[in-house]
């Protein structure tokens, strides 16, 4: 009995340490208050993946650099968005400078027009009609050429017979004068020839029957002024009752 108490007493501290050793865990679980274990407490790398609740971390539970890393790579671009509405029309700007002269333009078209006013036989000269109006009539006058150009002619011409004893004929011509001259000499065109009946005696129609003849002709002339007109000759005694006639000038090589 002695002998066991005496062993007891002697080893009193390990039995001791063995108590401790053997239910310290179980104090511990027990007896810590709430909220006193922290990151002091915990040694280096004792919370592991394992004892962590899935699902229960938030990015605000994690320090910058690691939300950083969960980053993943900038996936593709999205397709394009429908357009937006029309925006309101801004406030007009002001006026900008003056831009430099632009280069001249070629020469356009070029017209002319003529009404005879003889009524009755034909003239001297047989100019029915012109531009320089030579035998009174109206006219836009003389015809200017800036550049070589190609001359249109298109008239026409009224003639009858005076006479009753037999028919008579009258041709008619497009001409042109000289650079910078009035009459008109040169043809534009070939002429073109009338049979003119003879006066009717039936006084219940209009004894004077008159033959329209269109006059058309083209012709290539050089830069300058023209007089361009009608003539018309006959044999017996033609009669002249209207005639008219446009010019069309337009710029050309040939």
């Amino acid at each position: 009995m002695h002998r066991a108490l005496r062993h007891v007493s002697s080893n009193a501290v390990a039995y001791l340490a063995l108590s401790v050793a053997l239910g310290g865990t179980s104090y511990a679980a027990t007896s810590l208050p709430r909220n006193s274990v922290g990151s002091t407490q915990l040694k280096t790398n004792a919370v592991t993946s394992a004892k962590v609740k899935n699902g229960s971390l938030a990015t605000s539970d994690l320090s910058a650099k690691a939300v950083a890393a969960l980053r993943g790579k900038t996936g593709a671009a999205g397709p394009a968005g429908s357009p937006g509405p029309t925006g309101p029309q801004g406030a007009t700007g002001p006026q900008g400078a003056t831009g430099p002269q632009g280069a001249k333009g070629d020469p356009g078209v070029t017209t002319g027009w003529s009404r005879g006013s003889v009524a009755g036989a034909l003239p001297a000269d047989g100019v029915v009609t012109d531009l320089a109006r030579s035998n009174s009539g109206s006219g836009s006058g003389v015809l200017t050429l800036p550049v070589q150009s190609r001359i249109y002619v298109n008239g026409s011409v009224d003639l009858a017979n005076s006479n009753s004893a037999g028919p008579s004929r009258a041709s008619c011509k497009a001409e042109r004068s000289s650079d910078g001259t009035n009459p008109p000499v040169f043809d534009m065109s070939p002429p073109v020839l009338a049979d003119l009946h003879a006066v009717e005696g039936d006084s219940s129609v209009d004894p004077i029957l008159y033959v329209p003849l269109t006059v058309t002709g083209s012709l290539l002339l050089d830069p300058g002024t023209y007089n361009v007109g009608i003539v018309c000759t006959g044999i017996g005694t033609p009669l002249v009752n209207n005639a008219a006639m446009n010019v069309l000038a337009v710029p050309a090589s040939n």
